[in-house]
């Protein structure tokens, strides 16, 4: 960076727009989630049932979420416990990796509760690629 600064270059950066359908894409998620939350504010003020909520309109609302890539990690060694006179544990900084797995969630966005989560355990050092 400091030979483009010395000729005098500048760079400018740019985001290419890949999906020529995101923003209808994204008015439609944004109008879903506004959606829910007139509802919930419509049960609020008139007291509606928690059994009714899920039923409205026969629509379900679902939020799905995915971590993928969290590494399954160990301690190589014991945390040394604490000394007298010394307020905090020793943590060794070496660990065993056991892979990878991702995490997948779904909540629904009326009542809070979560419908079902499931995780998938990825060992790279048993896995190949063909």
């Amino acid at each position: 960076m400091i030979f483009i600064w010395l000729l005098g270059l500048t760079i400018r950066y740019y985001l290419e727009k890949k999906d020529k359908e995101f923003e209808a894409k994204a008015k439609e998620v944004l109008l879903l989630y506004k959606k829910v939350e007139w509802i919930t504010q419509l049960l609020k003020k008139y007291g509606g049932l928690e059994e009714e909520i899920t039923l409205v309109n026969q629509e379900i609302f679902i939020s799905y979420d995915e971590r993928p890539g969290i590494q399954a990690e160990e301690n190589k060694h014991k945390d040394r416990n604490l000394k007298l006179g010394k307020g905090f544990v020793r943590c060794d900084y070496e660990y065993i990796r056991h892979g990878t797995f991702s995490l997948l969630a779904e909540i629904d966005l009326l009542t809070g509760k979560s419908t079902a989560s499931s995780a998938n355990l990825i060992n790279h050092e048993t896995s190949s690629i063909s």
